[in-house]
């Protein structure tokens, strides 16, 4: 749902313009949902070929859009809970390799974008009110999965939930599943997943919430949940019934996916193109947005 381009790619301000405009389109976030593609996969093998893979695929996450710069956090965390920590290295050797020239560029050029969001670096915000924006953060982001969405036109159908119903059952159900059998490694590994992706709109003023572009690299671990859950309820099927609850849940699935297709494409679309109108002269939305 998330078809937003960047209009603003060719702005002056090239610290803007390099360290996040560049590659805030979707064409680019993928890379923030593939580290895991080596570390996950092959950690516990000698090839160390897919560790590099994964080293790159965070690296390329790290240069995408803002949030993405904490994402190697999860393969290395893997790492550590699966005792691969002599395996580390050759992930590290392609991150760095490939995060060198945008890593020495916001040493010089520090990425004033990141300053406008977060109330954690604003000096001028209590340690109460910094708390407080925490908790309503923390609040708005919970509602945001089955209650209350996004607003903003050009991230959601305003205020519609990000999941259905159906899938937003399943979704708390894998989610509670998961905490509960937290001992498990791959459990483990989504949580935390989950935990990463929340951590920018989290630290971001309350305003600005629920904010579903922001937690775009959330969906993986959503996915996870949403099949654990699925597997988890299955076990209270009788036998003799398996087969025709699959043909049930595959019918629901397909309800699911065309109530979501019908939102986008008719409800979402009459409100699209309203949300990216600037009915400001260009040059004063760019210039408030740099200060």
């Amino acid at each position: 749902m998330l078809k937003v381009k960047c209009h603003f790619g060719e702005r002056s301000d090239s610290r803007i313009k390099h360290s996040r405009f560049w590659s805030s389109s979707p064409r680019c976030r993928p890379w923030r949902t593939l580290p895991l593609a080596g570390s996950f996969g092959e950690a516990g093998q000698s090839d160390v070929f897919f560790l590099l893979l994964s080293g790159l695929f965070a690296g390329l996450a790290f240069n995408s859009y803002t949030p993405g710069r904490i994402f190697f956090l999860v393969p290395l965390f893997y790492l550590f809970i699966t005792k691969n920590k002599t395996k580390i290295l050759p992930f590290l050797i392609s991150f760095i390799i490939l995060t060198m020239p945008l890593s020495f560029y916001l040493i010089r050029n520090p990425d004033i974008r990141v300053n406008q969001q977060s109330f954690l670096t604003n000096n001028s915000v209590s340690i109460t009110n910094k708390f407080s924006y925490l908790g309503q953060n923390i609040v708005k982001t919970a509602l945001m999965f089955n209650v209350r969405g996004d607003v903003n036109g050009r991230h959601n159908y305003p205020l519609k939930s990000a999941l259905n119903p159906l899938i937003g059952i399943l979704f708390l159900v894998g989610l509670i599943v998961g905490i509960h059998q937290r001992q498990n490694k791959t459990n483990q590994l989504f949580l935390i997943y989950f935990i990463i992706s929340l951590i920018p709109t989290l630290l971001t003023y309350p305003h600005e919430n629920p904010h579903m572009l922001r937690t775009f690299t959330v969906i993986p671990s959503i996915v996870y949940f949403i099949v654990l859950g699925l597997q988890w309820l299955t076990k209270f099927i009788p036998n003799q019934y398996r087969k025709i609850s699959i043909y049930i849940v595959f019918m629901l699935l397909i309800l699911s996916a065309i109530y979501e297709i019908r939102t986008y494409f008719y409800y979402q679309n009459q409100v699209f193109k309203q949300a990216f109108e600037i009915k400001k002269d260009i040059s004063q939305v760019i210039e408030k947005d740099s200060l």
